[in-house]
This record gives structure tokens, C-alpha cells and sequence, in this order.
């Protein structure tokens, strides 16, 4: 079971603006309430590798104690090189 402070995403939106900054907003619950939490001003670089992580790893943590922190696999276990989502 996670901890409180490694809370699991349910979902994202992706914002990107001219003259090249993303935001992308993730959403997380902790103790039955919906919250969400914005990471902001984001170079085209960690915009497209949060994007990335957000489509194509399952499950992803957010880290509520460390605020910018999101994370894969499962918390206290490392996730096997090479392995295929499903």
C-alpha cells in the first residue's frame, strides 16, 4: 500500500504556449478528496519527458513531501529492466 506521501497519479492535462512553455497539471487523491497539483514554465525538454512518463508508465506516484517529485513503478520496489507496459 503507498504511503501518504507517495500518492498515486489518476490523471493529467498537458498545456503548451508560445513562446515555448508547458504546464501540465496531475491529479492524485488522499483520503477520498481529489487534488491536483501544477508543475509550471517547464522547458521543451522535462515538458516532453513528463509527457512521456504520464502516457506510457503505469502506475505513477506523486511524492506529496517532496512537491516536485513524480516517480515510477512501485513504491519500496524496483521495476525490472526491460519491462514491457501492458
Amino acid at each position: 500500500m503507498p504511503s501518504t506521501t507517495h500518492l498515486i497519479v489518476t490523471g493529467y492535462r498537458a498545456f503548451w504556449s508560445v513562446p515555448g512553455k508547458g504546464s501540465i497539471a496531475i491529479r492524485y487523491f488522499k483520503e477520498g478528496r481529489s487534488y491536483t497539483k501544477a508543475f509550471e514554465n517547464l522547458s521543451a525538454d522535462d515538458y516532453s519527458q513528463m509527457v512521456d512518463m504520464l502516457r506510457n508508465e503505469k502506475p505513477i506516484y506523486f511524492n506529496e513531501s517532496r512537491g516536485n517529485v513524480i516517480m515510477t513503478g512501485r513504491v519500496g520496489q524496483w521495476e525490472p529492466v526491460g519491462e514491457e507496459e501492458s
